[in-house]
């Protein structure tokens, strides 16, 4: 396995599947640093992770022993004085994290149990229009950053509505706030259907509209009554939101046919004139559930995801370093390695492989139960679909471009069927980011191999 991560099988040799592990988890705790408190900053100068191999005879005893088995992230890293700039503490070589062991039975070794957590699919962020339930066609913008929301025409009088953290609003006064022009949603949507949609826009709903958005997306975030924000603050201040949204480019050159990196008043007006052509019948709503638009998180994503979006690591490094006090000009070491202990990365990793939906112990009776569950991809968990009975019936059927990846027939016999499935053991291909890979001989020897 080549050093980057971002291309494997789902079934491969649990060597690999560890040695990403290592590397997605080493990454996710670089991205941590620097910390910065009020009067010192920590600073990773250098990290690692160092691994030794456990024979079965050892896994045995420290599982019998209700023992951990663990890899260390072993890292350099420099304590900063803020007021100076200078270096006034160095751990070198300090365990900072601990990685629980993975098995050659595809298994996280913790507290004298085998945990194996399954693959989660999940849906690509976009821009995706489709029909709902009572044929009313809408585009869904699903966000890798920032809040969700829908855009809905009205079939009966042509007039668009965005739905967004459970206020209905006015699209045309969105896209105003946006900084759209009159000129470019005649564009967008023709003459007749854009005097419709401007007669409606009156200084209420715009009002309303800048008022909802500022305080659901704004000023939650920020301290200080918002009426006394004047209206050309407010508008600043949400267009500076939708500038910091994040949605996959890649999606939206399928969907609507330009690629979009964040929301604003263009994409907007793009996902108009897709629901009108969906109406007049010139273009179909999208697959969304083709393997195209969706992204499969194995273990190491999860692990590695678990450390990115923990919050409590760090405000807990911060505490640490603001409780630090210098003693003749430096911090003693035993007070640097109190206040950098592993159980900070370590607490949010053991928590997730004990209580998270995606995690669970095999009962061991088969042999054949640990590469089953290693195969196991689903749509449910953190992340992802919270509930099974949340899920359409058109995602649970089996999609075409499921072939050679997922297994058609495999699945369970419960309202799990068509969103709990197993991953084809031959002839597979799976990029983490969510393209198909070809079946025959691969461009790129080093990342794509061939499987027979």
């Amino acid at each position: 396995m080549t050093s980057s991560t971002n291309i494997r099988r789902i079934i491969t040799k649990p060597s690999n599947i560890r040695q990403a592990i290592h590397e997605k988890v080493l990454e996710a705790v670089r991205k941590k640093f620097p910390v910065a408190g009020r009067n010192f900053t920590a600073k990773l100068v250098n990290a690692t992770v160092k691994f030794s191999e456990l024979s079965h005879g050892k896994q045995s005893e420290l599982l019998l022993s209700r023992h951990n088995a663990t890899d260390g992230v072993y890292a350099d890293i420099d304590i900063v004085e803020n007021s100076s700039g200078r270096t006034v503490g160095r751990l070198i070589n300090k365990r900072i994290c601990n990685i629980p062991y993975y098995t050659n039975r595809y298994t996280l070794m913790l507290d004298g149990n085998e945990y194996a957590v399954v693959s989660q699919m999940r849906t690509k962020s976009g821009v995706y229009t489709r029909k709902r339930g009572n044929d009313e066609i809408e585009s869904s913008f699903n966000l890798a950053k920032g809040a969700n929301f829908k855009l809905i025409m009205d079939p009966d009088t042509g007039i668009f509505k965005i739905d967004i953290l459970n206020a209905t609003l006015l699209a045309v006064a969105v896209l105003k706030i946006l900084g759209a022009g009159g000129q470019d949603i005649l564009n967008a949507l023709g003459k007749e259907l854009a005097e419709k949609n401007l007669g409606q826009l009156t200084d209420s709903q715009l009002n309303r509209a800048r008022t909802t958005l500022y305080d659901k997306l704004v000023r939650y975030r920020k301290d200080g009554p918002g009426e006394l924000v004047s209206a050309e603050e407010k508008d600043s201040a949400i267009r500076t939101y939708f500038n910091g949204t994040e949605i996959d480019p890649e999606t939206t050159a399928i969907t609507l046919g330009k690629p979009f990196s964040s929301v604003g008043p263009m994409s907007i007006l793009e996902a108009m004139k897709k629901i009108l052509a969906v109406y007049k019948g010139t273009e179909d709503i999208d697959e969304r559930d083709m393997l195209e638009f969706q992204k499969i998180h194995t273990v190491e994503d999860l692990l590695a995801e678990t450390i990115d979006k923990s919050s409590e690591i760090t405000a807990k490094l911060r505490q640490r370093l603001d409780k630090l006090r210098l003693t003749d000009g430096k911090i003693s070491d035993d007070a640097l390695g109190k206040a950098l202990a592993p159980d900070t990365f370590t607490r949010p990793l053991r928590r997730f492989i004990t209580g998270s939906s995606l995690s669970r112990m095999p009962s061991q009776i088969n042999p054949m139960e640990f590469v089953d569950t290693a195969s196991i991809i689903t749509r449910l968990g953190e992340g992802a679909i919270s509930s099974d009975r949340a899920v359409p019936f058109g995602t649970r059927a089996v999609n075409y471009s499921y072939m050679g990846l997922i297994d058609p027939i495999a699945a369970p016999e419960s309202f799990k069927v068509g969103i709990v499935w197993s991953a084809q053991r031959r002839r597979q291909r799976v990029l983490q980011g969510g393209r198909r890979l070809p079946y025959g001989r691969a461009h790129d020897q080093t990342l794509h191999r061939s499987v027979r």
